[in-house]
Formats: C-alpha cells, structure tokens, sequence
C-alpha cells in the first residue's frame, strides 16, 4: 500500500527579520492542522491550508522526527522503501530540518569542529534516523548490512557526492536505471557501508565538501540542487528471510518565485528550471 502525508513546519522569525520589524507571513495552527497567509502576503485572513500535522515556531527537531521520520524508520526495517521530502522556499528551514546545522557553509569553511558541536536537540531527521535505525537492530540483534549513497541533482545532472571531482573539477555524472531487484538506482554511486551515526556524520561532511552551491539573495550559502541520502538495508527477519528496503532521505532546491528577487541571470534562470522540476516532478516522487 502506498501512502503520502503531508506536513508543515513554521519556522520562527530570523534575528535579521526581528530586528528590522518584519511581520509573519505565515501562521501556524498547530491545534487545527492548519496554516493561514497573512493578508499583507496575499492571504484574507480567513483561508487556511490544511495538512496531516502542522508545526508552529516552538515545535523541536525530536517532535518533527517522532511525526514525520520515526513512522517510516520501523517501516523501512520492515522491508517497505519509504522517503521523506523537505519542500520550500529558501531559507525555510529545510537543511536545518534535515540535517540540524548548516553543514554546507561549515564545510565551505572548513570548520568540521563546529560541527560536530551540533548539540543533540538540534541534530536534524538525517542523523536522527540513522540513530533510530541502528539502536533498532542493536536490540534486534538481526544480522544486518546498512550501506548508504549520497547523490545531487544539480542542472539536470545526477553527480555522486561521495566521489571526489576528476582533475578538471566536474564530477561524473550517473546514469539512471531501473533495477529489478533495488529499483531506481544511480548506476555507479558510491555505497558506503556504515554502522554508527559517526560513521554516518563522516559521509555527510564529505558530501558537503564536494556539493555544487552558488549564491542567492535570499541566502548566501543556499544550495540551487537537490540531495538523496540514501539508506540502503537488508537484514535477516526471526524467520531467516532476507528483507531489503530502502530510505530516501531528500532535501530538494529551494522553490523560487524568482521575479520577487534581484537575482543573477544565471540563478534565475536556475530557479525557473527547479520550479518546472517540481511541477513535473510526481513520476518522481512516486519512483521514490
């Protein structure tokens, strides 16, 4: 059976916003499962959109993941593929939501020891996940094998994170194939096996070294591609079968409405090409 849900996170005020008075667009109702659109942003102060959950301001990283990632964690050890997608404009809290700090300007930094100080309520679904998955099998005590891939889809190109650039600083890219027994795959991805959430904090610090990023008004540092973490798993149930799944783990462009900003030609063309991926972009999500 396939099923979709829906959810919504309200990220609070930036301090930039704070201190130069900038109103809510949006309002989070929690109770309801609804967000409404402040008029001054074209909403009437009536209609709200309704979702599976809503997250206000105060909602943490843990009750973001108990709803939304945890559910499908204890699916995907079940043997059933499952993923989740962060969606939105940038700026909306997506990485944050996905990875609990910003790793892709710590890394342009090189500043590996700030992060690795992520205190543990902020870590983000990623490593959350991956705690869950291996604290599960622990107890389980299942024979198992958990490897992982990390891929970016940057100008239509499927680049593989995990390989470092050839000698003229482009990366490869892969092709895509339909596998009959894992399914869609990047042919030729780098698949690393992992068994610690340490493990797993080392292969994203060495995706983030290696991911394509340009600049925007809207966030100096935001990524112009999407990334797929994927978890890979197979593991003996209590009967000796074999179960193989898979965990996708997806923190798409942010989604432009590029006339409202002063971008380069470059980024708006960019972001007319993302918003056309996102509308063409169902046969996708289904694959995943």
């Amino acid at each position: 059976m396939e099923t979709v849900s829906v959810f919504a996170r309200v990220r609070p005020l930036s301090a930039r916003e704070a201190r130069e008075g900038e109103g809510r667009a949006v309002y989070a109702q929690a109770a309801h499962g609804a967000v409404s659109v402040a008029s001054a942003y074209g909403g009437d102060g009536d209609r709200a959109f309704r979702f599976e959950r809503v997250f206000d301001e105060d909602a943490s990283q843990g009750d973001v993941f108990a709803a939304c990632c945890a559910p499908l964690v204890a699916c995907a050890l079940e043997g059933t593929n499952a993923s989740i997608l962060t969606y939105g404009q940038t700026g909306t809290g997506k990485t944050h939501t996905m990875l609990g700090h910003d790793v892709w300007r710590l890394a342009a930094e090189c500043a590996r020891a700030a992060a690795d100080r992520t205190s543990d309520g902020e870590r983000g679904l990623i490593p959350r996940a991956m705690a869950c998955l291996f604290g599960a099998l622990k107890r389980s005590r299942a024979r198992a094998c958990v490897k992982v891939s990390y891929v970016e889809i940057h100008n239509e190109r499927v680049v593989d994170l995990l390989r470092p650039p050839d000698g003229d600083g482009e990366p490869a890219a892969l092709d895509i194939r339909d596998d009959a027994e894992r399914g869609m795959i990047a042919l030729g991805a780098e698949e690393v096996e992992v068994g610690a959430e340490d493990q797993v904090l080392d292969v994203l610090w060495f995706g983030a070294e290696n991911r394509a990023m340009c600049a925007t008004d809207l966030n100096e540092r935001s990524s112009r591609s999407h990334t797929i973490f994927a978890v890979a798993i197979e593991r003996l149930d209590r009967d000796g079968r074999l179960l193989r799944s898979k965990l996708n783990l997806v923190d798409l462009a942010g989604s432009e409405k590029w006339r409202s900003y002063e971008l380069k030609a470059f980024s708006a063309a960019r972001c007319v090409q993302i918003n056309h991926w996102f509308g063409t972009s169902r046969p996708n999500f289904e694959i995943l």
